[in-house]
């Protein structure tokens, strides 16, 4: 009867790293330094990316990703108007001239999400307020609001569903 010894498993060795860096980094061209420094920075990077990185929400992520990560709240007319009643808040109107002219709630800041400028003055404004953002129907304070998160880092940001239109039936 013959034992069968279970089949051993590889180890990592140091000296396949020290056999690696003689055989292909110490052969990069010693004349120009540059070029082995750039050699040398394209096989660091290559071994970085093959290592593992912690999931998205983990609590070591960085302040960028933790920002990108916040999400707009949509909001129906009547919870939009309880925190209208908020001293802290701050009601953005994103429509055109035109549509303010037309009627608007009162209070709000007139930023036109057509301008321009647009990015440029929601940039400027506070990105620790809480802000309230509407515009006709929903659709571009929809996307003003994922502006302000996600490029601009702002905090809070709500969305008022269906626009100054369904504010306007309550």
């Amino acid at each position: 009867m013959t034992q069968h010894r279970p089949k051993e498993h590889p180890v990592f060795k140091p000296k396949w790293t020290e056999q690696f860096i003689s055989s292909y980094v110490l052969r990069l061209p010693t004349k120009n330094s540059f070029m082995r420094l750039f050699g040398i920075a394209l096989l660091v990077n290559g071994l970085l990316a093959c290592t593992s990185t912690p999931e998205k929400g983990m609590d070591n992520a960085s302040d960028v990703t933790q920002a990108m990560q916040g999400t707009v709240d949509d909001v129906d007319v009547t919870t939009f108007a309880a925190l209208m009643e908020q001293d802290s808040v701050i009601i953005l109107d994103v429509r055109t001239l035109a549509e303010v002219n037309a009627g608007a709630i009162e209070g709000a800041i007139h930023l036109d999400f057509y301008q321009p400028d647009f990015q440029e003055k929601l940039s400027v404004l506070d990105k620790n307020s809480t802000y309230l953002v509407y515009c006709r129907s929903g659709n571009r304070s929809s996307q003003a609001s994922e502006l302000m998160m996600e490029r601009l880092g702002f905090k809070d940001v709500k969305n008022l569903i269906g626009g100054y239109q369904a504010w306007a039936k309550q």
